[in-house]
């Protein structure tokens, strides 16, 4: 099926106030906890990605550096970079491409928000991504943070100003409120 410009405009817009809507809701000063995404469905997800990561890293590296020179050069400082640019490059480029998310994070309904606006800035994912990924390659327990922080952030995204979220919570949170709404009106009615 062959869509139109004004069919993709019209679907643009419709995707823009649904992320409006979003933001509104993680706004809200009562948006429950469980709206973001906690630290072991995020583990699951970045464990998925792992896989990916490894995989890819495996080919890329047997097609390349191990066909060149022998597999002793495994531990070199040169191999570790590469592998860092991979870790990271993932990262950057499915969270671009997919809007948000990465296969991990889209398998578990997870998606990464601007708290600033309703669509992420390639210059947030960069830093995100680029910084965030780096510190945690090195140091990964810093991820434990976001199990203190109300919004579910850890360091790189409270530097960044994203969070990440849960979106059939989300949905889930509009319909509750939706129907409170209605609820609400039927009183008031009477």
């Amino acid at each position: 099926m062959n869509k139109t410009p004004q069919n993709k405009t019209a679907e643009s817009e419709r995707e823009m106030a649904r992320r409006q809507e979003q933001l509104r809701v993680i706004e809200t000063y009562n948006a429950p906890k469980k709206l973001f995404g906690g630290f072991w469905i995020r583990l699951a997800a970045f464990l998925v990605d792992r896989v990916m990561i490894q995989a890819l890293t495996a080919i890329l590296l047997n097609l390349t550096v191990y066909r060149i020179w022998s597999t002793s050069v495994s531990d070199s400082f040169g191999v570790t970079l590469i592998e860092l640019v991979i870790f990271v490059g993932y990262f950057f480029l499915m969270t671009y491409w997919l809007d948000g998310q990465t296969p991990g994070k889209l398998l578990f309904r997870l998606r990464v928000m601007s708290l600033q606006d309703a669509e992420l800035s390639k210059q947030t994912i960069f830093y995100r991504e680029l910084l965030g990924k780096v510190l945690f390659f090195y140091h990964p327990w810093l991820a434990i943070i976001l199990v203190f922080t109300f919004k579910r952030q850890h360091l790189i995204d409270i530097l960044a100003d994203t969070t990440v979220v849960n979106e059939g919570m989300i949905a889930a949170f509009d319909q509750y409120e939706g129907s409170l709404g209605k609820v609400e009106t039927a009183h008031t009615v009477q």
